[in-house]
């Protein structure tokens, strides 16, 4: 009885109420400066070998630029820029050993200069500054040395990564200036190249995905779209430059996914179908006897494909089979010798989509399905290490944690029990690694996927063991409800309001009577809130697995006993 007492304090007129959140350690502290923790400025220092300037410079700009932006967004966003920061920086550096290299004292001299207060502005966080002293070397171009202004088509180059970098829409239009000016250089009669022109306008395309990708501007995406087709493609359709050809439409391939993965629906779908289209196209150039690593690279891209598509169709079990064919294929150009790393996130991609297949299997190989994916998942610890490779063993034990809730939940007795321990084992080991303050999407993924297991854990659990169990999953969904949010993540959302239905529904079939039927009727609108995303239109598969579970919590609340209150 006082255990029912304690739980109708979580409710409020049958909605359930915010749980408080802790009090702000100093190591999740934003800093006044950048709005990263100092944990994460440390950590991102480290791993992309970048000043503490650069990344608050990058931090600050974000913040400018998306005056509305999260805590948890501004930290991803500032972990994909600080990957383009250090490329860039080691571009500068190559940049100045192209000019030390000059024989012509008369540009080499003022270049190396511009070159030297460039990366020092770069280091410094002056990020404007220094794309600006890259524009000061334009007088490379017009020398009458090819050396010299193969150095300017260099500097174009690391000024345009320098706009991008600074990630507003008025920078992503420098840049798109920059790549433009080079292309046009390289479409002059004295400079012609079909293929520098060809990489400028390929360079500008990308460009504009990656402001779409980062931001989730649709109308970027849409034009990256556009110039792939409109603008690239056509400088290479003749024959001479087929692997030029085929590199586009591998490009154009990923834009195509993203784009169909923002829109979803019907419309997504089929920007789907075009995806795989491009990418077979290029499959009939990167051919596994003659480029076997681009080969492997546009197949893998078209797995994910297929198993994105699988995802929102009802009839999603062929395109799922579809992608583990393809993922195993390309294990024979990743192996474990020679490129150890891709062929561990091939493991993981495989493991995934086994998941997916599994589920829509029947019991006999459903469990087949899903033993090998357990089995793939372990394969790529063999490879990641604790220590070595943080994120991707994190990323492994994730997924490793939910294949073998799902064994233990199909699994009776204590064995089931003790699989369900080990996948709550997997979880807190990636939690580790994935705090909300430096991984927020993950940890959050991690909480709900968690949840879930403790969910499974509670149900065989008796007495208030269980049902401390219960309600913890219910805690560590609400905490991941901080990240997914119905504005800024709606599909995330709707899985997560799914799911936390699912485990409200285990308290109120356990708890029984009226508060029983609290919870129910709280597990009613969470599954509710989560149809509203999952339309049929969205995704006909999901709209079904939510009406399925709506089912399931109705037929719950008829079966409670109205003698027991």
């Amino acid at each position: 009885m006082r255990l029912k007492i304690a739980l109708v304090l979580l409710f409020s007129a049958g909605a359930i109420l915010a749980f408080p959140i802790g009090p702000i350690s100093a190591q999740t502290r934003p800093d006044a400066a950048s709005g990263l923790s100092p944990a994460d400025a440390r950590r991102l220092r480290l791993e992309y070998e970048l000043s503490q300037r650069t990344l608050a410079a990058i931090a600050r700009i974000l913040q400018i630029n998306y005056p509305d932006i999260s805590g948890t967004r501004l930290t991803e966003l500032v972990e994909q820029k600080a990957a383009e920061a250090t490329a860039l920086r080691r571009e500068l550096i190559d940049l100045r050993a192209t000019v030390s290299r000059l024989s012509d004292p008369g540009a080499r001299d003022p270049a190396a200069g511009i070159l030297n207060r460039a990366t020092q502005a770069f280091d410094d966080g002056r990020l404007a500054e220094a794309e600006q002293l890259m524009g000061e070397l334009s007088a490379l171009r017009r020398s009458e040395y090819a050396a010299v202004r193969a150095a300017w088509v260099e500097a174009i180059s690391s000024q345009a990564r320098l706009a991008e970098l600074q990630g507003g829409a008025d920078d992503y239009d420098r840049a798109d200036g920059l790549w433009n000016t080079l292309a046009e250089f390289y479409s002059e009669e004295s400079q012609r190249s079909r293929i520098g022109e060809w990489r400028a306008r390929l360079n500008r395309a990308r460009g504009r995905y990656q402001q779409g990708y980062l931001h989730g501007d649709r109308s970027a995406l849409d034009r990256s779209i556009e110039m792939h087709r409109n603008e690239v493609l056509p400088l290479i359709s003749e024959e001479g430059y087929s692997r030029e050809w085929a590199e586009t439409n591998v490009s154009l391939g990923l834009v195509l996914r993203v784009q169909g993965e923002r829109i979803g629906g019907a419309d997504g779908i089929a920007l789907f179908d075009q995806s795989i289209e491009v990418y077979r196209r290029a499959l009939s150039i990167f051919t596994l006897e003659e480029s076997p690593v681009w080969w492997a690279n546009a197949s893998h891209g078209m797995g994910l494909v297929f198993w994105r598509r699988g995802q929102w169709t009802v009839s999603g079990d062929t395109d799922f089979a579809e992608a583990a064919s393809i993922f195993r294929s390309t294990l024979a150009v990743y192996n474990q010798n020679d490129r150890p790393r891709d062929w561990a996130i091939t493991q993981i991609n495989l493991g995934i989509t086994l998941m997916e297949q599994q589920e829509r299997a029947r019991e006999t190989e459903s469990n087949r399905l899903l033993g090998e994916a357990i089995n793939a998942f372990r394969s790529s610890l063999t490879v990641y290490r604790r220590t070595a490779d943080q994120s991707d063993w994190a990323l492994a034990q994730l997924n490793l944690g939910r294949a073998l809730r799902r064994q233990g939940a199909r699994t009776a007795g204590a064995a089931g029990i003790r699989i369900l321990q080990e996948a709550n084992l997997a979880h807190e080991n990636a939690l580790q690694y994935y705090t909300r303050s430096s991984w927020p999407t993950r940890w959050a993924d991690m909480q709900d996927a968690r949840a879930l297991t403790l969910g499974y854990l509670g149900e065989r659990t008796a007495g208030n063991a269980g049902m401390r169990l219960l309600l913890e999953a219910v805690l560590a969904q609400r905490d991941a409800m901080l990240v997914y949010t119905r504005s800024e993540m709606p599909i995330q959302w709707a899985q997560l309001q799914n799911n936390h239905g699912l485990t409200l529904r285990k308290i109120g079939a356990r708890v029984g009577g009226t508060v029983g039927l609290y919870f129910l009727l709280a597990a009613e609108r969470a599954i509710l809130n989560a149809l509203e995303i999952w339309t049929p239109e969205h995704s006909s598969y999901l709209n079904q697995k939510g009406l399925s579970n709506l089912r399931h919590v109705h037929e719950t609340i008829a079966g409670l006993d109205p003698q027991n209150p």
